[in-house]
């Protein structure tokens, strides 16, 4: 269903078929052939179609963000495989002993740089145990990273610019940190205030009991509330610390008798409310 996924771009992109046709050098009962056949795929239209006016539906938009990605993708796997066949550019990092950096990479880097002229090569000097810590804490990477954390929609191609890098070998860095799990997951940081949920309360909780299986109940009824958004195992005086957000006091105090209230494994309950947020970056800390 996304074969002819520039297609419906360009439909959206230009507001009408005879346009879009025009701009892809196509017949417009071949263009709207294409877009038939995608809608009788999905089983739903992409467009609604009224005099004057030619605007996605609901499942268009759905269409047309996945389009987007996977353009992006095909954009990208297109750039690497240019800069491979024709190796005009890119950057190589070599590591080595105080020794091998004087004497032996010396004239391998001149001769490989009269070929590859545009191909950056950075030599980094050391032991074995900084190299290997030098390759674990990967600069570009941390840099990566840490753009994300700030804007996790950046394209690749933004990214790439922020890094200083061209966008195919930031694209595969990106999914390796992805699938190294350094990367859990992408979300959209909601204010709470605005849907709502205008207060905020961190409550302290002790469990009657020091055993697996009050520990356990506690952890899997709390995992299951919407109300707390996040739970943390402390030491000190509580066993547990929650981060609940409620609309008003009178619903919080219903939460804590409704909610909080029905569980047997409760000892005691202290509620700090937050009058306001000095700081709350959602970032991890990453060196360099």
């Amino acid at each position: 269903m996304f074969t002819k996924k520039e297609y419906v771009y360009a439909v959206y992109k230009e507001k009408s078929f005879t346009a879009a046709a025009e701009k892809l050098y196509v017949s417009q009962p071949c263009l709207s052939a294409a877009i038939k056949k995608i809608e009788q795929q999905i089983g739903l239209p992409l467009f609604e179609r009224r005099v004057g006016d030619l605007t996605p539906t609901k499942i268009g938009y759905e269409y047309l963000a996945c389009a987007g990605k996977i353009m992006e993708i095909e954009e990208s796997f297109s750039k690497m495989l240019e800069d491979i066949n024709s190796m005009k550019a890119g950057n190589i990092r070599v590591g080595g002993t105080n020794y091998v950096c004087s004497y032996v990479l010396p004239q391998i880097v001149s001769d490989f740089s009269k070929f590859y002229p545009n191909i950056e090569i950075s030599i980094y000097e050391g032991n074995s145990v900084e190299l290997e810590k030098m390759l674990l804490n990967d600069k570009i990477d941390i840099l990566i990273l840490r753009e994300l954390q700030k804007d996790a929609k950046l394209t690749t191609k933004e990214l790439a610019a922020k890094v200083n890098l061209s966008p195919s070998p930031v694209f595969e860095r990106q999914k390796r940190l992805e699938r190294e799990g350094y990367i859990k997951r992408y979300v959209a940081v909601v204010d709470p205030i605005k849907v709502g949920n205008g207060i905020m309360v961190l409550c302290n909780v002790r469990l009657k009991h020091h055993n697996k299986e009050f520990s356990r109940q506690f952890t899997s009824v709390i995992a299951g509330i919407d109300e707390v958004v996040e739970c943390f195992n402390t030491s000190g005086d509580y066993d547990y610390q929650l981060k609940i957000y409620a609309r008003s006091m009178q619903d919080y105090q219903q939460f804590v008798l409704d909610t909080l209230g029905d569980l047997d494994c409760i000892g005691s309950l202290h509620s700090v409310f937050v009058i306001g947020e000095v700081k709350n970056t959602l970032s991890v800390p990453l060196g360099v």
